[in-house]
């Protein structure tokens, strides 16, 4: 089920519409590229923002018309921007929730950025395809973002920038729980566990993604994704992550009593191996104390023998002297 952008975003936290528009700035002339229900063209013309619109048909645009200074109507994916649009006309180019919609995204954006003048910028938004969402879905078989043609993770928006020309200076991010996310799941099917799972994986809780990229070389190295709102308050605790602490802890429990039972398979041993080793020693004493009774009894023997020879010598020694 696909959602508007700012469905599901947390109670009070800024939707990706907002984060657009926080920076853009004040006072640009703006090209946005894609007019969708109107906010980003509200929100910028509330900026002071002078803007001009530029979407495939005036109906899709009807909602931001109020908002905007100019509309030009375009398929972008026919090319002729550059028919339609003067070169270094721009402060700002803005594709919101636009790229992943395009045939050919980096196409439009090398000849959009073409518009800018010298220090401009490019301001983007995408849907995060590696949302716990849309990972849950995948595990039932669905493809929730149906409307788009391609799926940007934080990485690959950056990647397809830089393939451009175009180097990243901010780099924002809408959070919602993997329940409350763009794509709709049936959390009967999926097993407590890896709900929980999910809600822990990396870039899981990041809704939309929000980028400010300049030409390269007016920018430093890639930007860390910086979260409207903390991952914490916007990772459910319910059911899911109470069965998972369970769980938890009855690994902890079965890990602690097999620890024990080794700890005690190892005593076992241990005693048996001094059992075994006082056996061992008992025998080989046995063996020399039986050794030793042997060598007195030969002993013994030779010094009857030669006792009763001495006897028989005296006795006949006596009976020659009689005679």
């Amino acid at each position: 089920m696909k959602q508007d952008s700012a469905d599901s975003e947390p109670l009070g936290s800024p939707t990706s519409q907002d984060l657009v528009v926080e920076l853009v700035g004040s006072g640009h002339d703006v090209l946005l590229v894609g007019c969708a229900d109107g906010a980003v063209a509200r929100g910028l013309a509330a900026a002071g923002c002078r803007v001009t619109g530029l979407d495939i048909d005036e109906s899709v645009a009807s909602e931001a018309v109020e908002s905007l200074d100019r509309l030009v109507v375009l398929d972008l994916d026919g090319g002729g921007i550059h028919d339609a649009l003067s070169p270094a006309t721009f402060d700002v180019l803005v594709l919101a929730g636009t790229l992943g919609r395009l045939v050919d995204p980096a196409g439009v954006l090398r000849d959009a950025a073409r518009l800018l003048r010298e220090h401009g910028r490019v301001v983007a938004s995408v849907p995060n395809v590696a949302h716990g969402s849309v990972r849950l879905a995948l595990l039932q078989g669905r493809w929730g973002a149906d409307e788009q043609l391609h799926g940007f993770t934080d990485r690959s928006l950056l990647d397809l920038l830089e393939s451009v020309g175009l180097a990243a200076d901010a780099l924002r991010s809408t959070v919602a729980d993997p329940l409350e996310g763009p794509v709709a799941v049936d959390d009967a099917i999926v097993l407590p566990r890896v709900i929980e799972w999910v809600r822990h994986q990396p870039t899981a809780l990041d809704r939309d993604y929000v980028v400010a990229a300049r030409r390269a070389g007016e920018a430093g190295p890639r930007p860390a994704v910086e979260p409207a709102a903390s991952y914490a308050s916007v990772r459910r605790h319910d059911r899911y992550s109470e069965q998972m602490e369970q769980d938890q802890k009855a690994r902890y429990d079965l890990l602690t009593m097999r620890d024990h039972i080794i700890g005690l398979e190892a005593s076992v041993a241990a005693a048996q191996a001094r059992e075994a080793d006082a056996r061992s020693r008992l025998r080989a004493a046995n063996k020399r104390l039986r050794e030793q009774a042997e060598e007195k009894v030969v002993a013994g023997d030779a010094a009857s023998d030669s006792e009763r020879g001495g006897v028989r010598s005296a006795l006949r020694r006596r009976g020659t002297r009689n005679v």
